[in-house]
């Protein structure tokens, strides 16, 4: 089944994208943190168009779970070697499980990155029908758990490759803000790089970067650094 971004019409100049983490979600699941969401952002709800990117209704088809299930149990074994506790190890490596097979299949991560990049194309779109061309929109996400992670390495994509037409300097698609909750990203790090050659075209994931993690930003022609968000929490 082909992905289709959500599409909303804007009641204002504002959109929250939420990104969920862990579990199968759909379309529905999370109806009450929308509600929630609302009620948080009343007064000013009414400015805003809130979306929601569900991808695990996905997983049967581009997950491949069970052909990285090795690797994932390698990855289960070597930090429950690391936190050598007997009583917190095993639930650590659940954890661990949970969070790194998008490591660790390549069609997977690319899937999930495409459908993300998709979405804020949408997102886009959906704000200059309403009459805000993209560097007058004002963009905000709040991702959670494993969708932190997708939400990292989408913001990297959009900023680094012009062709994506996402870019921060090139294009002004720039967040007013980014909250990252219960974030992984420094995990996933941490076990994807212990992990070395088990890790397919490591040098595709932002969060192996030899150099660090980083705010996702673009370098315009004379040198000057644009990040992707005002904010990062």
């Amino acid at each position: 089944m082909p992905f289709e971004p959500q599409q909303l019409d804007w009641p204002g100049d504002s959109a929250v994208l939420l990104v969920h983490g862990v579990g199968n979600a759909k379309a529905g699941d999370y109806d009450g943190l929308l509600t929630q969401t609302r009620q948080i952002l009343d007064p000013t709800a009414t400015r805003f168009a809130i979306y929601q990117l569900y991808y695990d209704e996905y997983n049967d088809w581009l997950v491949e779970k069970t052909q990285a299930a090795n690797l994932i149990n390698a990855a289960k074994a070597r930090i429950g070697g690391v936190v050598g506790d007997a009583d917190i190890a095993p639930a650590v490596a659940e954890t661990v499980g949970d969070v790194i097979w998008p490591v660790l299949s390549r069609d997977a991560r690319h899937m999930i990155k495409e459908m993300y990049l998709a979405q804020l194309h949408q997102i886009l779109k959906d704000g200059e029908r309403a009459g805000h061309p993209p560097q007058f929109q004002r963009l905000h996400i709040i991702c959670h758990s494993l969708g932190c992670f997708h939400t990292y390495e989408a913001l990297h994509t959009a900023a680094r490759i012009p062709g994506r037409m996402l870019g921060p300097a090139s294009m002004g698609v720039r967040f007013g803000s980014v909250i990252f909750m219960a974030s992984p990203v420094e995990l996933i790090r941490t076990v994807g790089r212990a992990m070395g050659a088990a890790v397919p075209r490591p040098t595709e994931l932002a969060t192996l970067d030899p150099a660090g993690l980083s705010t996702p930003a673009e370098t315009t022609q004379w040198g000057d650094v644009i990040q992707s968000a005002d904010r990062v929490v």
